[in-house]
C-alpha cells in the first residue's frame, strides 16, 4: 500500500523519515496483533504522513526521537482507546451546554474550540466525565478536520471574562497539558486567553512551568477586540462579538 505523503513532505530524505515511522508502525501492530481499526476507528489518527508530520515537527526533525514518541502514543491509543469513546455515553450537561463547544473555524481554516471557564463549577467530582469529553472533542476535531483536507490544527479561545479562583481547575489543566503534548502534538496553532483578569496572574505562573516552551509561543492574551484577528466575525459567536453564530448543540459524531 502506498504511503500517503503531506505536500511539503517531498524529498528523498523526508520520505526516508516517514517510511522508517511506517515501518515501525507496522511492527508495533504486527507485534500487538491489531490492525489501524484498533488505532485509529474513525479517521482521527492516519497512520500516514499527515501524522507522522506533526510527530516529526515535536521532535524537530529527530526521526529516531520522533518514532519513539509516536510509538508510546500508539501504546496508550491501544490502552485508553480514545477515538472509541461514544457520544452517548457522555454527560449531556457538559455537551449541551456553553462550557465547551465546537465554533465555526479560523481564519485559517482550522477547528476551532470555545472555553467559558467561569461555567467550570463543581468539577472535583467530574474529573473523568471532563478526561472522556476533552478526548472525545480532540478525536472528533482532528477527524472533522482531516475529512474536509484541512491541516489538523485547531484555536482554542479561553474565555476568562468572569474568571474566579472557584473555577481554577489545576488538576485538569496539567492533565490537558500533558495529552496534548504526549499524544496530540502539534494539533494546537494558538490558545487565545480571553480578557484575563488579575486574579489568574498567579495562576498562569504556574501554568507556564508545566508547558513545553514551543507551546508557550502559541499562547496569546487578548482582549475581545481582538479577536477578530484571528477569528473572522461571521465564524466567531455572538457572546464574543460575532455576527450571527450562536452555539446550539447537535450531535458532533453523526
Amino acid at each position: 500500500e502506498e504511503l500517503h505523503y503531506v505536500h511539503n513532505m517531498a524529498d528523498t530524505a523526508e520520505k526516508e523519515k516517514f517510511d522508517q515511522m511506517h515501518q515501525s508502525v507496522l511492527d508495533f501492530m504486527q507485534k500487538e496483533g491489531v490492525d489501524e481499526s484498533a488505532l485509529n476507528p474513525i479517521g482521527s489518527f492516519p497512520l500516514d504522513g499527515r501524522t507522522y508530520e506533526r510527530f516529526l515537527v515535536a521532535r524537530d526533525n529527530d526521526v529516531t526521537k520522533a518514532t519513539n514518541m509516536l510509538l508510546a502514543c500508539l501504546k496508550w491509543r491501544l490502552a485508553e482507546k480514545p477515538a472509541h469513546i461514544s457520544e452517548d455515553e457522555l454527560p449531556k450537561d457538559i455537551l449541551s451546554s456553553t462550557e465547551v463547544y465546537f465554533g465555526l473555524g479560523d481564519k485559517h481554516q482550522g477547528q476551532t474550540v470555545f472555553i467559558n471557564v467561569h461555567l467550570h463549577v463543581n468539577y472535583s467530582k467530574k474529573e473523568k466525565d471532563y478526561h472522556n469529553v476533552a478526548l472525545f472533542l480532540m478525536e472528533w476535531g482532528l477527524k472533522k478536520a482531516l475529512d474536509r483536507g484541512l491541516k489538523a490544527q485547531a484555536t482554542m479561545v479561553f474565555n476568562l471574562g468572569k474568571f474566579s479562583m472557584a473555577n481554577m481547575d489545576y488538576t485538569l489543566t496539567n492533565w490537558l497539558i500533558q495529552q496534548l503534548a504526549n499524544y496530540y502534538p502539534e494539533t494546537l496553532r494558538n490558545i487565545i486567553v480571553l480578557d484575563s483578569p488579575w486574579a489568574f496572574s498567579m495562576c498562569w505562573k504556574l501554568i507556564k512551568g508545566w508547558l513545553d516552551p514551543k507551546t508557550a509561543t502559541k499562547i496569546v492574551f487578548v482582549s475581545k477586540s481582538d479577536l477578530k484577528d484571528y477569528i473572522n466575525p461571521e465564524q466567531l459567536p455572538k457572546e464574543f462579538g460575532g455576527d450571527e453564530f450562536v452555539f446550539e448543540y447537535k450531535r458532533i459524531s453523526d
